[in-house]
């Protein structure tokens, strides 16, 4: 069963991430440094976007390691793939 807190919103951290309301830091792909590898823990976009993440295999609890990290892109390593994508993407991925 759910409760109320299970509905809360994301709640900004001094600007640097977001948490819910375990506590759980989350910061955003785009943030991420060239050779980190992330896990996911949420992600949300328009629904042509998020399908094309889902056959990329680019979802909750999957890892992807950033391979460059540029002012308006970065290009990622998930599975045997690099994939690129814009840091409007990246801005949507939590990790």
């Amino acid at each position: 069963m759910g409760g109320i807190r299970d509905n809360l919103p994301l709640t900004n951290v001094t600007g640097t991430g977001y948490n819910n309301y375990r506590g759980d830091v989350m910061e955003s792909l785009a943030n991420a440094r060239r050779g980190e590898t992330c896990t996911i823990k949420w992600m949300f976009g328009s629904p042509g976007v998020m399908e094309w993440m889902e056959n990329h295999h680019i979802r909750q609890g999957s890892q992807v390691t950033v391979i460059q990290n540029t002012i308006d892109s970065l290009i990622v390593a998930v599975n045997d793939m690099r994939l690129a994508m814009s840091r409007d993407v990246a801005e949507r991925i939590k990790y």
